[in-house]
């Protein structure tokens, strides 16, 4: 498939390129300016935070024909209404004009679940969960998008892949590593179209995990 990554210098971002490209796909993905091409990926500047709907339409149509688009950018809590917030809006609102309906989105566990923001880690992190949330509110309720959601508990800066639990009670942490190839998978799979998915370490594969969706 040819897949764009919105994000790809971003720590999810570059694993996720990585293992995409490994499984024979065409990656394209957007950086800022001062990015280069990295890894073989053919890249394309983007600035979520500045660039208009009108813009991101002709950036995404210049590419030609895209099968999936991945929307793993965050601004590390730097510009989260502009980038994490606004920035996932306006690409999604593109991908409607452009006509690309397969759109996956990297968010946080229970970022939709405000009545879960006061458990553990969450509690430290409202502003950031709250872009998240209108993000994927906005996701669910207003696009006609073959969408999924990703909701991973706090991220370690490890490469490894685990064994996962979806959808469980409680938040918990994820190695950056997994997170990536549960984003991958999650595009070869059908029935994730509509999910919105928390994620945690568990007993699973990623494949079991994924099979045993409903």
């Amino acid at each position: 498939m040819r897949i764009l990554i919105i994000g790809a210098s971003g720590r999810v971002g570059r694993l996720l390129s990585q293992v995409l490209m490994a499984q024979g796909h065409e990656v394209i993905g957007t950086v800022h300016a001062a990015h280069a091409e990295q890894n073989g990926m053919q890249t394309v500047s983007l600035d979520l935070a500045t660039a208009s709907v009108a813009e991101m339409v002709a950036t995404i149509k210049a590419l030609g024909p895209i099968d999936v688009v991945y929307f793993v950018s965050g601004s590390r809590g730097k510009q989260l209404l502009k980038v994490d917030l606004n920035g996932a809006v306006k690409v999604m609102q593109s991908l409607e004009i452009v006509g690309t309906k397969r759109y996956i989105q990297l968010s946080s566990a229970f970022a939709d679940r405000q009545e879960k923001w006061s458990e553990g880690y969450l509690s430290d992190l409202t502003d950031y969960n709250i872009a998240k949330f209108f993000a994927d509110k906005w996701l669910q309720e207003n696009t006609y998008l073959d969408y999924t959601i990703l909701q991973p508990g706090i991220l370690v800066d490890a490469e490894t892949v685990e064994s996962v639990q979806f959808n469980p009670e409680h938040a918990g942490k994820n190695n950056i590593g997994t997170v990536a190839h549960v984003l991958a998978a999650l595009a070869m799979h059908k029935q994730t179209i509509g999910q919105t998915i928390v994620m945690s370490s568990g007993a699973m594969t990623i494949e079991a995990a994924i099979n045993n969706l409903r």
